[in-house]
């Protein structure tokens, strides 16, 4: 009998709880999100005869522009542009954008760029125009004499300037009179520095050869038959009467500053030069759309003379020689949302101690962390908010890594390092997670971030030493680099565990599975979602971070003539007897689920509307689409009809019922547990307990 016994323990009912444990991490697994397979088998590139275009670059419509035509070695005159795109005198309205972006060699640059460009050339396709050749980009010199230039400019000019064409046929808009053609420019913002709108319009003058030189061109046969045909449409573009309407008609405008250091280096040049007309080409205006400069109003007016600026706005300001709208939050409205929510929803009290975080090599950070400081004082009527507040501060490039390495000096460095941690911990008292640790040495920055990271550990003990048993009770991350954040959270998060972090700009990055232990249940003050409505979305798939909707926002604001007032409501000139007004996009917060950012209620939001609703247009924003283009907030609860959470729950009840049927021990468990919670109410409520958390940790 005894060996029965002893046998019939054996086998699944043996290994009850190991088996336990895998049915449950296989439920999990079951509907964990897999990496995409690519199954494209590389390339090798090809050396075939030159491409004769005017876009002669190979290039993806997603690459960054600079990175594809930086080592090409061929000279480009301004003239190439119109090299094999026609412009028709009598039926082309053609619109010059100058997009500017960030010009410096690092990774996160690179990103931006790639995603920058990704927005844009979205917002075109959402309009309707469509790439005359979506193979290639093109370039040419800025180095050439113009006689056009500002004689007071002393701009200087980046060596290429990427371009590309994009073009709607007159049957896809309104004005059937004209074909719509939208000429991009790719800017370097490292070379508008100190001057600005004088270099930018020196360059946009590049995209048309002056009079003079037309002239001679155009009336010299030996120059006519040298001559692109597209340059000679172009000077009988100039020879049009300006009273014809059937002429070709050009517009300028610039998507930037896209840098808060740019906008107010833009507000310096200004100051400087009232009377100069910075802001015009030949009596048309270069219109100035700035999407992702967030600095503070207060702080960028502060470069001019306070008897200028007194109760002028950034855009009102520049209206002295420039048409410029700002189309984005900033950042004090973002640290204003974030500090009401703090203050009534999570019951932040004003003695609580609060740390931020920000990087002091830009005006960025150093903008931000005063946003937030003034938020919070103007929030709690604080005379002093130095008292509570602890600033701290980091330089950008945490992890010291610099660009264009080769792959054989990126080994030879890493041999070197990996000898001299080899050198260094011959010692056989050390462990191995010392000997992982970073030297303080070198370009890593790392060890800074660890010892920055147990300064602050000692200061929540001080303030727990004397009395405030909360000790730090919020932390705020606040930079412009998202692998910098990611590796402050990764140092921070395991001192304080459970304290309340936020930070700003939502990216997707933030929900990656990867980086949740990092990023959970953090606050995010955001000027955009990842979309906008998606009636204005179209077809477009959300983005990667805010940037890329702020310059989707924007990019569709310029070729559809949108403005926005001084009183800041936009305004949408379809035709010149009807306008429409549009809010301006108020800042938006998320806190960071398992699988996605979840939106928090704010006064402004408007509630859930029908999805797709056909009424709610470009043309009709005011009306149809509750005068906003923020999504609508949606309430958080119908997550719990998600697909992936009752798969779960039902994989989960599957499991234990399979535990249940194979195994007789399992099924005296589970008996036992029932007789427990009937004569024993209180087991009931600990297992509620166990489930909500389970729920709100695991599964939300």
């Amino acid at each position: 009998m005894a060996d029965e016994k002893k046998t019939e323990s054996n086998g699944l009912t043996g290994a009850v709880p190991i088996t336990a444990v895998l049915a449950l991490l296989a439920s999990f697994a079951m509907f964990t999100p897999s990496p995409f397979h690519d199954d494209r088998p590389p390339g090798n590139p090809l050396k075939l005869q030159q491409y004769e275009a005017a876009q002669d670059i190979n290039a993806r419509l997603w690459q960054d522009p600079f990175e594809a035509v930086d080592n090409k070695d061929d000279i480009h005159k301004p003239e190439q542009i119109y090299k094999g795109n026609p412009i028709n005198p009598d039926e082309d309205q053609v619109t010059v954008i100058a997009v500017t972006l960030p010009g410096s060699p690092y990774q996160e640059a690179a990103e931006s760029r790639m995603r920058w460009r990704y927005a844009v050339l979205s917002a075109l396709a959402n309009q309707m125009y469509n790439p005359v050749d979506e193979q290639h980009i093109g370039y040419f010199e800025a180095s050439i004499p113009n006689k056009e230039k500002p004689s007071n400019s002393n701009s200087t000019l980046p060596t290429k300037i990427a371009f590309e064409w994009w073009s709607k046929d007159k049957d896809e808009h309104k004005d059937k009179d004209k074909d719509k053609k939208v000429l991009l420019l790719w800017i370097n913002e490292s070379s508008l520095r100190k001057n600005p709108a004088a270099t930018l319009k020196d360059i946009l003058s590049r995209t048309i050869p002056d009079n003079e030189t037309l002239n001679k061109l155009t009336n010299s046969d030996i120059a006519v038959a040298s001559l692109d045909s597209n340059v000679i449409a172009l000077a009988n573009i100039r020879k049009e009467d300006s009273d014809n309407k059937n002429a070709a008609e050009f517009n300028y405008a610039v998507l930037g500053p896209n840098s808060s250091t740019l906008l107010e280096d833009l507000l310096k040049e200004v100051k400087d030069n009232k009377d100069n007309e910075l802001g015009k080409i030949n009596t048309k205006p270069i219109t100035y759309y700035s999407a992702a400069a967030t600095a503070d109003e207060g702080l960028l007016l502060k470069v001019l003379p306070k008897e200028d600026v007194d109760h002028q706005t950034v855009q009102a300001y520049l209206r002295h020689g420039i048409t410029f709208y700002r189309t984005t939050s900033t950042d004090a409205e973002m640290m204003q949302a974030m500090a009401n929510e703090l203050a009534t929803l999570h019951r932040i009290q004003k003695t609580d101690h609060i740390v931020i975080l920000s990087e002091w090599d830009t005006l960025y950070g150093r903008s931000i962390s005063k946003a937030f400081k003034s938020a919070w004082a103007l929030k709690n009527n604080l005379q002093d908010p130095d008292q509570v507040i602890s600033r701290f501060s980091y330089m950008r490039g945490l992890d010291g890594k610099l660009p264009d390495k080769s792959e054989k000096a990126d080994k030879s460095e890493k041999e070197a390092d990996s000898a001299e941690k080899k050198s260094d911990t011959k010692e056989p008292d050390k462990s191995e997670s010392a000997k992982a640790l970073e030297l303080p040495e070198g370009r890593n920055q790392k060890d800074y971030l660890r010892r920055l990271s147990e300064y602050i550990r000692d200061l929540d003990q001080k303030i727990i030493d004397e009395g405030d048993s909360k000790g730090i009770t919020v932390i705020g991350v606040l930079g412009s680099d998202v692998r910098d954040k990611f590796m402050i959270l990764e140092a921070l998060r395991p001192y304080f565990k459970h304290k309340l972090f936020f930070t700003t700009d939502l990216d997707a990055a933030y929900y990656h599975p990867t980086k949740w232990h990092q990023t959970h249940n953090m606050l995010v003050a955001s000027a955009f979602d990842l979309k906008l409505r998606p009636e204005l979305q179209g077809t477009i798939p959300p983005f990667r971070d805010t940037y890329q909707t702020a310059l989707f926002l924007a990019t569709q604001m310029l070729v559809n003539n949108i403005e926005i007032t001084e009183q800041k409501p936009m305004t949408l000139a379809q035709t010149d007897e009807k306008k429409q007004f549009i809010n301006t996009p108020s800042p938006l917060l998320f806190e960071i689920g398992r699988h996605s950012p979840i939106r928090l209620k704010l006064n402004n939001d408007i509630g859930e509307t029908e999805p797709n609703n056909p009424k709610c247009t470009w043309q009709d924003v005011e009306g149809e689409c509750k005068n906003t283009v923020q999504p609508p907030f949606v309430n958080p609860k119908s997550n719990l009809t998600n697909n992936n959470v009752v798969l779960q729950i039902l994989s989960l009840t599957v499991g234990i019922g399979f535990l249940c049927f194979v195994s007789s021990w399992f099924r005296r468990r589970v008996k036992f547990a029932y007789l427990k919670c009937k004569h024993q109410p209180w087991y009931i409520v600990g297992a509620l307990i166990v489930c909500i958390v389970f729920w709100k940790r695991v599964l939300i």
